[in-house]
């Protein structure tokens, strides 16, 4: 995904980094909002299904910057991941 925005190949204003997910081999957490309209939720949901032992946390009535929109949830949430 940085490859492609520092070169500009493939790049027609998305970014899609789905082929390298499976690549990831440690822990991951996806904290997703609900009412993101950047990201779709089953784009998110289907990433973390690509990451094996992803946990995958979704936001009800968050956009797609959670952390603007309930801080305290997600900061719990990446803590709790990251104290496992």
């Amino acid at each position: 995904m940085v490859r492609q925005l520092e070169t500009g190949s493939n790049f027609n204003g998305k970014v899609d980094g789905t082929g390298d997910v499976e690549k990831i081999k440690t822990r991951a957490l996806i904290i997703h909002g609900e009412e993101d309209k950047t990201v779709p939720i089953d784009h998110a949901q289907q990433m973390s299904e690509a990451i094996k032992g992803c946990k995958f946390e979704h936001l009800p009535n968050v956009d797609h910057f959670t952390w603007l929109d309930n801080l305290d949830l997600t900061v719990s949430l990446m803590s709790k991941f990251l104290n496992q």
